[in-house]
């Protein structure tokens, strides 16, 4: 029983569904373990990560017409969701971004 008084253990879960992006779960599970009355401690932790694109990372633009001349031409931003960006220039729709961590530290 003695080690286990000194063996800290934690763990969380988060369950998220997004309408564009589907279901997702999430978990962390970490621990903590002194030796040495306290002067040595051992801490690590393992877990997954979910960020799915903003509405304004996919829709935002801002779009001027220039005028030169006899020339019309746009510049500006333009949205993840329009046809110039996806099928002229090749750009990829953006996805959610998922992740793995682990992590672990001692004096």
């Amino acid at each position: 029983m003695g080690y286990y008084k000194n063996l800290l253990v934690g763990g969380t879960v988060r369950y998220e569904n997004f309408s564009d992006f589907g279901n997702n779960v999430s978990w962390k599970g970490n621990a903590r373990y002194k030796l040495l009355d306290d002067k040595l401690v051992f801490r690590g932790s393992v877990s997954t990560g979910f960020r799915a694109p903003s509405l304004h990372q996919i829709y935002y633009s801002n779009v001027q017409t220039k005028i030169t001349g006899n020339t019309v031409a746009n510049q500006g931003t333009f949205n993840n969701d329009s046809q110039i960006i996806r099928s002229d220039l090749g750009v990829p729709k953006l996805n959610a971004e998922k992740a793995f961590n682990i992590t672990g530290d001692w004096p």
